[in-house]
C-alpha cells in the first residue's frame, strides 16, 4: 500500500499517512479551496488501509486552524477509525492545537461526544 505524503501550503495541511507505521498525520492550516479533492485521496487510502490495518493505528492532528469543510472531512476520517475500533482494532487520536484555540477545543470535544474512540485533546 502506498504512502501519502502531501506537502502543505498556506491553505492546505501537510498530510502524511504511512501504512507500515500505522501513523496518519495532518498538520498546519486547513482552509482548502476544494476540500473534497484534498480529502478524497485520504478517505480512499484510509478505507483501503482499514481492510488490512497495522497492529496499532494513530491519527495525529496538529492543526493551527481549520474551516468548517475541513471539520466535516475530519469527521469522515474519524468515523472510519471508529469503525476500525468497533471491529477490535487498536486506534488512537492525538489532537494537538494552539493554547489559545478554545473554539477548536470545543469543536474537538463536541466531535468526540459522538465519535467514540480513544483520544487526547491537547492545547500547546
Amino acid at each position: 500500500m502506498k504512502t501519502i505524503d502531501q506537502q502543505g501550503s498556506n491553505l492546505n495541511p501537510n498530510i502524511d499517512f504511512n501504512s507500515e507505521e500505522g501513523k496518519l498525520t495532518i498538520s498546519g492550516k486547513s482552509i482548502p479551496v476544494n476540500v473534497e479533492q484534498l480529502f478524497s485521496e485520504v478517505i480512499t487510502w484510509l478505507e483501503e488501509y482499514a481492510s488490512h490495518p497495522n497492529k496499532e493505528t494513530k491519527l495525529e492532528l496538529n492543526l493551527q486552524y481549520m474551516n468548517g469543510s475541513t471539520i466535516r472531512s475530519l469527521i469522515d476520517v474519524l468515523k472510519i477509525l471508529q469503525r476500525m475500533s468497533e471491529q477490535g482494532e487498536k486506534v488512537k487520536v492525538e489532537w494537538n492545537m494552539p493554547a489559545n484555540a478554545e473554539d477548536m477545543k470545543d469543536i474537538g470535544e463536541h466531535i468526540f461526544s459522538t465519535i467514540h474512540i480513544p483520544h487526547d485533546i491537547r492545547q500547546n
